[in-house]
């Protein structure tokens, strides 16, 4: 029965933040390319990732057509993703990486997205507040 307790409290703390539903408002610092939002809101539910930014949408990172990999990490320190699409139509690179990095703890984001063009990378750092839904 004890060995029992031992293992349950176990998988427990393994599968801590897993099913976490944390939303993270951020907004990139002064340096944000032109054009692009500077305010986006992130939404991890139920192991997937949810983008919202200034110009609207609440779409499912992993659900782009072409997603190659797409992994989604939460942890008591930081989220992390991770993600590469297939980019057919792009005449330099035919495969484009997305990474983005909040810590948890500080709350700085660093996001970078490739583009077609070397030239286009995108390359954002700045503040998020956390918050869960109530």
């Amino acid at each position: 029965m004890l060995l029992a307790f031992a293992l349950a409290l176990i998988l427990a703390a393994c599968n801590a933040g897993r099913d976490e539903t944390v939303i993270f408002s951020c907004v990139a610092e002064a340096d944000a390319t032109p054009g692009s939002a500077r305010r986006v809101d992130f939404r991890y539910e139920d192991r997937f990732l949810f983008v919202r930014n200034d110009a609207g949408g609440a779409d499912n990172v992993c659900s782009q057509t072409g997603t190659r990999l797409c992994e989604i990490s939460l942890t008591g320190d930081s989220l992390t993703l991770r993600q590469e699409i297939d980019t057919p139509y792009c005449g330099w690179r035919q495969m484009a990486r997305t990474t983005l990095d909040i810590d948890r703890r500080t709350g700085v984001f660093q996001f970078m997205q490739e583009g077609c063009d070397p030239g286009t990378d995108l390359r954002l750092t700045g503040l998020c507040e956390m918050s869960r839904p109530e």
